[in-house]
């Protein structure tokens, strides 16, 4: 598919793609399973996930050779209260539209523009991570959101062992980010300890676990019943019924992650009676907003310099003319695969 752009264009800056990272959901849109396209439209362009270097700028902030990123999520037209405070991220309209994923096109493409309040901008320093500032953006919002959820306790004491279901790159970049607040971590993956995100896992100061997580077995049950903060990164489909029968007191579970593939059965009584009796907190967290984008620049740069190497070692580059194997099943080598333009 070939577009033409203007250089000069009153929509926003003109952008060059460097990066692109492919996600779970990339892969369920090209499946069919989620996704919607332009209105009137029989195409989308993918990808949500970029970095990329600005052609052409009228605006003095965003000038021509700045690195760059981009909030995924445009507010709905007859914006809610969220969205009239740039949270379109929390938008309860439901009319919003997300680049790539939902009603608008992507960032996949040789060039692309958008609005400059859209454009978030990256040091030059982080050029070999910035592809990733967007799925560190969510871990950012989801854990502001169970920094809240501890307010009710009056506590976010980092004593306490957080497990984390899950070693893509949102399980390694929660697991980066908590260590970074001295937070105790537990990392549960069916990869084996000698993979890179196992290895990063551990890099970072974290319990390393190599298990698949399975309804009724013995270990699974003991570490959900022994952590009070529970992050799925994974979209483990009975979680919650995990919660129903083995959730500990005060429990805060967030789950960021999609089950793809997975059916569960879910006794609701049992859980709504769990989360009433222990107090318990069961939430998800999907999108972000601008500052959130901005914090996951300062976190990135703080897990770089106290772990240098680290979180970069476990992505895959694969150049542009390869896609096709970035969206069929294979066996990863690391957590993330980002396309190179």
């Amino acid at each position: 598919m070939i577009r033409t752009l203007d250089a000069v264009d009153p929509r926003g800056p003109l952008v060059r793609t460097l990066e692109m990272g492919v996600c779970g959901t990339d892969i369920q849109i090209v499946a069919g399973t989620e996704g919607q396209l332009p209105t009137a439209a029989d195409e989308m362009i993918l990808g949500h996930e970029v970095l990329g270097r600005v052609v052409h700028s009228a605006t003095p902030e965003l000038r021509a050779g700045q690195l760059v990123t981009c909030v995924v999520r445009d507010p709905d037209p007859v914006p809610c209260s969220q969205c009239r405070r740039g949270r379109p991220d929390l938008c309860s309209n439901g009319s919003w539209k997300e680049r790539g994923i939902r009603e608008l096109d992507g960032f996949m493409a040789e060039y692309w523009r958008a609005p400059a309040d859209k454009l978030v901008p990256v040091p030059e320093e982080l050029v070999h991570l910035g592809v990733l500032v967007e799925p560190a953006s969510i871990v950012v919002k989801a854990l502001d959101t169970l920094r809240r959820m501890d307010e009710r306790l009056g506590t976010s004491d980092p004593s306490g062992n957080t497990l984390v279901i899950g070693c893509g790159i949102i399980g390694l970049l929660t697991t980066a980010f908590l260590r970074l607040a001295g937070h105790k971590v537990t990392v549960v993956d069916p990869a084996p300890p000698s993979s890179l995100a196992a290895q990063a896992a551990a890099s970072f100061g974290a319990e390393y676990q190599s298990h698949q997580l399975a309804p009724g077995d013995m270990v699974t049950n003991q570490a959900i019943a022994a952590h009070r903060v529970v992050i799925d990164a994974a979209g483990v489909a009975f979680l919650p019924q995990l919660l129903a029968t083995h959730g500990a007191e005060n429990a805060s579970c967030c789950v960021v992650g999609l089950p793809s593939g997975q059916e569960a059965t879910v006794d609701g009584a049992a859980l709504l009676g769990t989360m009433v009796k222990r107090n318990q907190v069961l939430f998800g967290v999907v999108n972000s907003s601008r500052v959130h984008f901005e914090h996951a620049i300062e976190l990135l740069r703080e897990v770089d310099a106290a772990w240098p190497g680290i979180i970069g070692g476990t992505t895959t580059r694969i150049p542009f003319d390869r896609f096709r194997e970035a969206f069929v099943p294979h066996a990863r080598i690391g957590a993330k695969d980002i396309l190179v333009f």
